[in-house]
């Protein structure tokens, strides 16, 4: 409560930490994104044959019970199946799973081409797992196959997250302007998941260089879309507890006491609880 609040506000200078209980670390990719509206936990998996796969709270809430299990594209299914455990809270399985998949994708390939969704999915894991060189390579990896405007977004924004984590905000803000560009070039949803994701690292920027108001803006921009879309628990948890550190440093020891709350109620929902 308040007396959290204010340990936070003590804390000095304004950090982010990667938060895996809060269903997983939110924003994955997939290939046929459009909005965050339509996909719970905004986690996004590969599709199979034609068939959206998605996960919610955890689990495999939609799959096509006509797909024959011998028909299924075995890199997918591993990809799809790490994502499921990230979301579940799982990142050290969701690795190995998604890292199977991509050596599946390398070997098949006659011109070596990486697998650009499950590289962005894979840095997105090792992020969340403190392994900050590791999670920016894959980022890299990513980016190297000209991926389309929506998946460039996210890797850059992954990236500028890496960056701010390690406290190189510079690096960081530069990261963001070079997505800003795609974003307006492209014309890229403010709705999808990059984009949301591009607004709640901007907030970190900000709050890690003392512009905590700015921060503060940022964040409930964030929360304001998510409880309009009435979706993705582990965004929201993880907004709401960057938006208690920044209002803990403005002082507003109350209104950080409640998002620190409404961040453990978020949690504990994405894990069943």
């Amino acid at each position: 409560g308040r007396r959290a609040a204010e340990s936070l506000a003590q804390a000095g200078a304004v950090r982010t930490v990667e938060t895996v209980g809060l269903g997983g670390q939110a924003h994955l990719l997939h290939q046929r994104e459009t909005r965050v509206r339509n996909h719970e936990q905004s986690v996004f998996l590969r599709g199979i044959h034609g068939h959206a796969v998605l996960t919610g709270h955890g689990r495999i809430d939609e799959f096509n019970n006509d797909v024959r299990a011998d028909s299924l594209d075995p890199s997918a299914l591993l990809s799809n199946w790490g994502v499921g455990l990230f979301a579940a809270g799982n990142p050290l399985r969701a690795r190995d799973l998604l890292e199977r998949s991509i050596a599946i994708d390398q070997r098949r390939s006659l011109s070596g081409e990486h697998a650009q969704y499950t590289n962005s999915n894979l840095g997105s894991v090792l992020r969340a797992l403190g392994r900050y060189t590791e999670a920016d390579g894959a980022y890299d990896v990513a980016l190297s196959v000209d991926p389309n405007p929506q998946a460039k977004v996210y890797a850059i924004v992954g990236k500028a997250r890496v960056a701010a984590l390690q406290g190189q905000l510079d690096r960081a803000q530069q990261l963001l302007d070079d997505a800003s560009v795609t974003m307006r070039e492209t014309h890229v949803d403010s709705g999808t998941s990059g984009a949301l994701a591009f607004t709640l690292v901007q907030g970190q920027i900000w709050a890690g260089q003392g512009r905590t108001a700015d921060a503060v803006a940022a964040f409930t921009r964030v929360l304001d879309s998510y409880t309009k879309l009435d979706c993705c628990t582990g965004p929201r948890g993880q907004a709401l507890i960057a938006r208690s550190t920044a209002l803990a440093a403005e002082h507003q020891l109350d209104a950080a006491a409640r998002d620190a709350r409404d961040a453990i109620k978020f949690a504990q929902q994405a894990q069943g609880q």
